[in-house]
């Protein structure tokens, strides 16, 4: 049996397969941060066509509407932040982070669902939920490597990938194509990615060695339609500062 025992096959897949999309130039400007320690390395931003198509909203969304109540598995749900995040305010802020964490933890999710054989809600249609439309591509291609991985190993992957310490290091305002822009809406989170609990259909651990946990670090966007989308997503490293 054929099995993914190197970070080279599977873990490496966790940010191709958490919808890598690449980083690519945008009009982010430093806005503020959170109290965390930040990176100098340049945030992940999206393309001016991943939010042209959509048109702003002044309305206060409710924490109802931002997310669908327990969603499983590959169940893709929009997300967005529970106030509205128009204006430079404390509250819009705290309420951006929320969203932007949701993302992160979303993501997550997905990615344990096509490890464990879900693969129920892929279509373009639902995936468009929350990834830019010019990026879809990167989503699709990743998914269908888990299917040969799972086809390849005789079975679906048991236990999940984790994740831990998520934090939102840097927080910029996105200048829009039409010309209007919107505070805290490009955020850097940062967490630590844990594979030590994945197992190969026989039983053995997908991921070993110091590869088994990683620092990864995600864009998040605002788009126009106050929709909170993965933006990008680049490891930094190895281990984790908690492991």
């Amino acid at each position: 049996m054929k099995t993914l025992n190197t970070r080279t096959g599977l873990a490496a897949m966790s940010v191709a397969l958490m919808l890598a999309l690449s980083a690519c130039g945008g009009g982010a400007q430093a806005a503020g941060e959170s109290s965390e320690t930040t990176s100098s390395a340049p945030v992940a931003t999206a393309s001016a066509s991943a939010s042209a198509a959509s048109t702003p909203t002044a309305t206060k969304a409710s924490a109802s509407a931002s997310v669908v109540a327990e969603p499983k598995g590959s169940e893709v749900v929009e997300v967005r932040a529970a106030d509205d995040t128009n204006a430079d305010a404390t509250i819009a802020k705290q309420a951006a982070i929320k969203a932007a964490k949701r993302v992160v933890a979303q993501d997550n999710r997905l990615l344990n669902a096509w490890l464990h054989g879900d693969f129920e809600h892929t279509s373009d249609e639902e995936l468009l939920k929350f990834v830019a439309p010019e990026k879809l591509k990167q989503v699709t291609d990743p998914i269908q490597s888990a299917r040969n991985d799972i086809k390849n190993n005789g079975g679906v992957f048991t236990g999940n990938v984790t994740i831990r310490d998520v934090a939102v290091t840097d927080i910029f305002t996105y200048d829009y194509p039409d010309g209007t822009s919107y505070p805290y809406s490009v955020l850097r989170v940062k967490f630590c990615e844990d594979w030590t609990q994945l197992r190969t259909p026989d039983g053995e651990r997908a991921v070993t060695g110091p590869d088994s946990t990683a620092t990864v670090e995600v864009s998040v966007l605002r788009l126009q339609d106050g929709r909170y989308v993965y933006n990008g997503s680049r490891e930094l490293g190895t281990g984790c500062a908690s492991s």
